[in-house]
């Protein structure tokens, strides 16, 4: 039987800030009210949260499973000055502080937060995966630009999910089920089991597996199918351990998941109930594999380790382009007189390869340093295909009738029994490579100076080859060859990212640090359609300055802690998406913003029984110049422009200005051997827009929401919880993001929303 320490485990947020835990899963002595030191490894060496000059917070393996955390949603709700814009499982954008490029979910650029699984980067150039959270040691979020020591997307900050390792001399078991019911929608269900065994000669196996269906809630009504959005996903995860040589610990990993998706977590306001009208049967099935080797080697002067990670992907997508790509195509469904029911597929396949090596010296000594080298390799491949059934048929013979668009093509529009609109075959190839360090002096007992600095060059090669009639009519390809068309880019940088950080501990209650940072994102290249409707060929790398001042500090003997930190982020040559007229979609430098912010962070262990937490965020995300739809365009890019997307002043897409919360956690002894605890949850997201606010009469609002959980729990010395919960008790419709549906006006009419009300029960053992 695992014991209790009968301490308060506590995770330092900036805002918003929930309540963690009180208790763990038996029994709890109260007599204790100090709160439990937190590890964190956000400098890449283990280190006390509290003492640690970096804006960083942690939720422990306690804290995921009391709040029932399984998915990527569920934890970062939970982190503070995060937001994100979601579309369902693997298609969310990521934001730290208030750096967001736009909400656009199906022409992703990479992410504005480095995001680590283990040692494992995830952060490429596709969208992050969302793995399943369980048998999680530890969920770190890392504030503000962390360029030096964790690279390219690491410019809002960086999170880290870190698996609990087998142990080599312990047997233990979790079994972990939940069953719930979706207001609107269908039931939803979670299996988890892990075990961990000694293999005896200091060797470790630790195995874990998963079942879940999260249950539909938005009806498709062009389909006639209710709870159109379930999602099932199943996978695991296997780990070895070794210490057979003497201050060497192996670690080695695999970890599997498939995710199958129906639909998209999308509905349309404008009509009834949670619905939307959409021909096409979307699904989605995501396969993700990730193997890591670790070797950590503890020498007399420092940790040598090396981190080998290989992580692959394969993606099938079906989606409809109906309405929302393809508008230079419109009179061709009108001439034919025939519906544009316009399927989409998308296959993608990558493989990226990463290897570090650092060195982290001890930690009793008046330099403390790490060095260490960076080097990985992706590769994507991707086709897609755009294909009406009939379209030869019908629109061919009006229009070649009719003269116009068919007169470029021999024999007809389509070619004899042609169909296709669109296919492209992509192959992408993006090399990186790094030296980085950093080091902290210890001026005196009280000053201490951090510096870093980051070298990088990264590399990426595309080869791209397309046909269709879209190809012949935007001139992007031969029309004599059904519009083919073939091209190879290269792209390649390099650069420096610095950091200095002067930290002031006054005292072991209190702790306070300036920090000048930088992060940046490796650029690209556009496709041949875009670059043919005026795009440029490439985008480069953008970059940002981060300006912080931050204070940890603690009450009452350690019994409260009272943390905050002010912020101005200076950014430059934003990658953003762009739209052209004709549907397709481009990426380009979108020009400057700049953010200004504020956290503040509470939390109290007030009495034995009662543990309260509150915080704020507060920020202004705006841009700094105009940005325009079409970068070459002859009109000046001015707020009487068409082309003007977004102008000076604007504020930043899908950025609320205030976070607010408020939680409270209750443990009463019920007998000797059983708690009873309840949990209680709210949170305050302030509005955001999905376009820039200079559109005026096409932004779409996405209005302020509030979040109400409330969680019941029974538990027992023996290893025994029982739970009842309910989240988003008061069935607010509250919108994390928003999807075209005409490309021409860029009007939103499909906003993402979240889970409604769900009532369930949850039942856990640990043996």
């Amino acid at each position: 039987m695992r014991h209790s320490t009968g301490r308060f485990p506590h995770a330092l947020f900036s805002i918003p800030l929930f309540v963690i835990e009180a208790a763990t899963a038996q029994a709890v002595d109260h007599s204790d009210l100090i709160l439990e030191e937190v590890i964190v490894t956000a400098t890449k060496r283990s280190e006390n949260l509290q003492a640690v000059a970096v804006s960083v917070s942690a939720l422990n393996e306690e804290e995921l499973e009391r709040r029932g955390v399984m998915s990527f949603e569920d934890y970062a709700r939970l982190l503070p000055s995060f937001s994100f814009s979601s579309g369902g499982p693997n298609k969310n954008k990521l934001a730290v502080r208030g750096i967001s490029d736009g909400i656009d979910l199906d022409h992703q650029v990479q992410s504005l937060v480095a995001v680590y699984f283990d040692e494992v980067p995830l952060s490429n150039s596709v969208a992050i995966p969302d793995l399943h959270v369980f048998d999680v040691e530890r969920v770190e979020l890392l504030r503000g630009p962390q360029g030096t020591l964790y690279g390219a997307s690491s410019m809002g900050g960086a999170l880290k999910i870190l698996t609990k390792k087998p142990s080599v001399d312990e047997s233990e078991g979790k079994l972990d089920l939940s069953f719930a019911n979706t207001s609107h929608g269908a039931g939803s269900y979670a299996i988890n089991g892990s075990i961990n065994m000694p293999l005896g000669n200091d060797v470790g196996v630790r195995a874990s597996v998963f079942s879940k269906e999260e249950g539909g809630y938005i009806d498709n009504a062009a389909l006639n199918k209710d709870d159109w959005n379930d999602v099932i996903t199943h996978g695991g995860r296997l780990a070895l351990r070794a210490l057979l040589i003497e201050r060497l610990d192996i670690n080695m990993s695999a970890i599997y998941q498939d995710a199958n998706v129906d639909g998209r977590n999308s509905y349309e306001p404008a009509r009834s109930g949670i619905s939307f009208y959409g021909p096409v049967a979307e699904h989605q099935d995501d396969t993700i594999k990730l193997y890591n080797l670790t070797l950590n080697a503890e020498l007399d002067f420092a940790r040598l380790t090396s981190a080998t990670s290989w992580y692959r992907g394969d993606n099938d997508y079906l989606f409809d382009f109906s309405a929302t790509g393809f508008k230079t195509l419109e009179p061709l469904f009108l001439a034919g007189s025939i519906e544009a029911v316009v399927p989409h597929r998308l296959d993608q396949h990558y493989k990226v390869f990463s290897q570090e090596i650092r060195l982290v010296s001890a930690e009793d000594t008046t330099l403390k340093w790490t060095l260490g080298v960076y080097y990985s390799k992706e590769k994507l491949h991707y086709d897609q295909a755009v294909v009406v059934d009939q379209l030869a048929n019908v629109v061919g013979p009006a229009l070649q009738s009719a003269g116009g668009v068919a007169s470029l093509l021999p024999g007809g529009l389509f070619y004899i029994g042609d169909d296709l609109i669109f296919t492209a075959d992509v192959n992408n190839e993006v090399k990186q490579q790094a030296i980085f360090g950093e080091a902290t002096y210890a001026i005196d007992d009280m000053w201490s100076m951090t510096l870093g600095l980051r070298w990088f060059d990264f590399e990426i090669k595309d080869y791209r080859t397309s046909e269709g009639v879209q190809n012949v009519i935007t001139n992007a390809g031969d029309p004599l060859n059904k519009g083919f068309a073939e091209n190879t880019d290269r792209t390649d940088e390099n650069g420096l990212m610095p950091k200095y950080t002067l930290e002031y501990q006054y005292s072991e209650e209190m702790l306070a640090f300036v920090t000048l940072s930088k992060g940046y994102r490796v650029g690209g290249n556009n496709s041949s359609l875009a670059i043919t409707s005026g795009a440029p060929a490439s985008f480069e790398s953008d970059s940002l300055w981060n300006y912080e001042i931050g204070i940890k500090t603690q009450w009452f003997d350690g019994g409260a802690i009272l943390n905050g930190a002010v912020y101005y982020l200076d950014w430059d040559d934003i990658i953003s998406v762009g739209n052209f007229d004709n549907g397709f979609r481009f990426r380009t430098n979108a020009g400057k913003a700049r953010v200004m912010g504020i956290e503040l962070e509470a939390a109290w262990q007030s009495s034995k029984n009662l543990w309260l937490q509150a915080g704020i965020n507060i920020q202004d995300a705006e841009l700094r110049e105009n940005f325009c739809t079409n970068p070459l365009a002859d009109t000046e890019c001015t707020t009487a422009s068409d082309d003007l997307v977004g102008a000076d002043g604007d504020r930043l897409i899908g950025v609320p200005k205030l976070k607010l919360s408020a939680s409270a956690d209750y443990v009463r002894p019920v007998s000797d051997y059983l708690d009873f605890m309840v949990l209680l949850e709210v949170m305050h997201i302030g509005k955001s827009y999905s376009v820039y606010e200079s559109r005026a009469k096409k932004a779409h609002e996405l209005g302020d929401y509030e979040l109400v959980n409330l969680r019941f729990s029974l538990l027992y010395e023996q290893g025994w919880e029982a739970t009842v919960f309910v989240k988003n008790m008061f069935d607010f419709r509250g919108n994390v993001g928003a999807q075209f549906v005409d490309a021409v006006s860029r009007d939103f009419k499909r906003k993402n929303v979240i889970r409604p009300r769900s009532l369930g029960v949850g039942l856990r053992y640990l043996f």
